[in-house]
C-alpha cells in the first residue's frame, strides 16, 4: 500500500500536480486567445456592447492573469515571498470563480422575472460564498523551500471554502432548473428556453467534473499534493464553461430580439383538427398551409397591435374569438423569449 506520508512520494506527487497545472494553464489560454475575436468584435462595434460582458470579460481576464501566475511561480527559482504571492494568485483565482457564478445568478433572475425573493436569495447566497472565499485567502500560509519553490503548508483550509463554492454552484443550478421547469411548456416550445434547460444540465455536469473531485480528495487528506490536485484544473473548467455558454447565449440573442421597438411582422395561422396554431417567418415547424390566415401586427415592448387579417388570397377576414386566442398565446411566448435574451446576456 502506498504510503502518501513518504517525502519520495509527496515529491512525486507534487512533480504530477505541476504537470498538471501546466497543462490546464496552456489549455486556457489557448481558450482565451482562440475565442479573443469576440471581444474585438465588441470593441470594433461588429457585435452590440451590453453591460453583462463586463462579467464575461473579466472572468476570462482574472483566470487568464491566475494561469500566467501559475506559471510563473511554477517555473521560478529564486526565492521570494511565497504567501503574498500566492494570496494575490488565490484573489486571481476566486474572483474568477465568483465571476463566473455571477453569470449563472444573472440567468436565474431572469429567468424567474426578477422575482425578489429569489433574487434576493440567490445574491445572499453568492455574497455568503464570496465572503468565505475572501477569508480563505486571508487564511493560506506558504513558505519558500529551496529546490521545490513555494509550498502551501495549510492545504486541509480549504476544505470548508471548496464544499462552501460546490453547494453555492449546486443552489444556483437548482433554481435555474425550478424556474425552468416552472414555465416547462416554454422551455419545450421556444429557442432560448430549449438552450437554458440544456446548458443547465450540461452546468450540472460540468460542476461536478470539475468542483467534486477536489472536494473528494481533501476530505481523503492524502497530502498536501492531491489536495491541491485538481483545484487548479476546476478553476479553468468551471471559467471555460461559464464563458462558452454565455457567448452561445449572446450570438443566439440577436435572432430573438427585434431591431426597433416598432415594427410590423406578418404570422399565419393554420387550423388542424379544430384548433388553431401560429406559424411565424423564424418558426423551424413546417406546416401544411390549410384556410390559412395572414395577420399583420405591430409589435412594440408593450404588446402588439392586430392590424389587420386576411385569408392568404387578398381577402379581408375578421379573427375568430379561437384564432384570435391562439395568436396572443404564440406573440406572448415569442415576446417573453425574447426578454428572458435581453436580460441574460
Amino acid at each position: 500500500m502506498t504510503n502518501f506520508e513518504d517525502p519520495k512520494v509527496e515529491l512525486s506527487n507534487y512533480l504530477s500536480f505541476v504537470k498538471l497545472v501546466h497543462v490546464f494553464a496552456g489549455i486556457f489560454i489557448w481558450e482565451y486567445v482562440s475565442t479573443l475575436y469576440f471581444e474585438w468584435e465588441v470593441v470594433t462595434g461588429r457585435r452590440p456592447y451590453r453591460w453583462t460582458l463586463l462579467v464575461y470579460s473579466g472572468t476570462r481576464l482574472l483566470a487568464l492573469v491566475n494561469a500566467a501566475m501559475n506559471l510563473a511561480l511554477f517555473n521560478t527559482t529564486s526565492p521570494m515571498n511565497c504567501e503574498l504571492y500566492i494570496k494575490f494568485q488565490l484573489f486571481f483565482a476566486y474572483s474568477a470563480l465568483a465571476a463566473g457564478s455571477s453569470l449563472m445568478l444573472l440567468r436565474i433572475i431572469a429567468i424567474w422575472d426578477r422575482n425578489v425573493y429569489v433574487a434576493v436569495s440567490v445574491v445572499a447566497v453568492w455574497l455568503m460564498n464570496l465572503g468565505l472565499l475572501i477569508d480563505s485567502i486571508v487564511a493560506v500560509k506558504a513558505i519558500y523551500v529551496p529546490g521545490t519553490g513555494c509550498i502551501i503548508t495549510n492545504t486541509t483550509e480549504s476544505k470548508k471554502y471548496i464544499a462552501a463554492t460546490f453547494s453555492t454552484d449546486l443552489f444556483l443550478l437548482i433554481m435555474m432548473l425550478a424556474g425552468l421547469l416552472r414555465t416547462r411548456q416554454k422551455a419545450g416550445s421556444f429557442t432560448i428556453w430549449r438552450v437554458l434547460y440544456t446548458q443547465g444540465l450540461v452546468w450540472l455536469v460540468v460542476a461536478t467534473v470539475g468542483e467534486l473531485p477536489p472536494l473528494i480528495l481533501i476530505q481523503l487528506n492524502l497530502n498536501d499534493p492531491w489536495n491541491l490536485m485538481f483545484q487548479v484544473p476546476g478553476l479553468m473548467i468551471m471559467a471555460i464553461c461559464s464563458t462558452r455558454m454565455y457567448r452561445d447565449l449572446f450570438n443566439l440573442s440577436p435572432k430573438l430580439t427585434t431591431s426597433s421597438d416598432n415594427h410590423r411582422s406578418k404570422v399565419s395561422i393554420v387550423r388542424f383538427g379544430g384548433k388553431s396554431h401560429v406559424a411565424t417567418a423564424g418558426d423551424s415547424t413546417t406546416v401544411v398551409p390549410m384556410n390559412p390566415l395572414e395577420v399583420t401586427v405591430r409589435v412594440d415592448r408593450e404588446g402588439f397591435e392586430v392590424q389587420e387579417a386576411s385569408d392568404g388570397f387578398g381577402k379581408p377576414r375578421r379573427l375568430d374569438y379561437e384564432s384570435e386566442v391562439s395568436f396572443r398565446e404564440g406573440a406572448s411566448g415569442k415576446k417573453d423569449d425574447e426578454r428572458v435574451g435581453r436580460e441574460i446576456v
